[in-house]
């Protein structure tokens, strides 16, 4: 039964959305390498905020790599910040992280 609901929440996230520009990807891998994707940044499951899903500008994955990782990039204009969901495609766990202003 875990891993049915896993793969649905997986689902959930799973947008049909581009590869990240160069510019992007690169902004995003720094966020991931300067350790800003820790507990202290993460967007509390209360405001899971279910509106970025539509402000979902790309996804970085990195295909040679068997790790199951990739990350969502959300803008969102209204408060100029960034978001950036670490999505575990092995488990189907994820988590938000943000905002991050540029």
């Amino acid at each position: 039964m875990f891993f049915i609901t896993a793969a649905l929440l997986f689902e959930l996230y799973r947008l049909d959305v581009d590869s990240c520009s160069a510019e992007n990807e690169r902004y995003v891998k720094q966020h991931f390498i300067e350790d800003r994707l820790i507990a202290d940044n993460e967007v509390s499951k209360g405001r899971e905020v279910s509106e970025l899903g539509k402000d979902v500008i790309c996804e970085v994955k990195n295909e040679e790599m068997n790790d199951g990782l990739s990350f969502l990039l959300y803008r969102v204009d209204a408060d100029s910040a960034d978001y950036i969901r670490l999505v575990n495609g092995l488990d189907g766990s994820s988590r938000l992280y943000g905002p991050f202003y540029q």
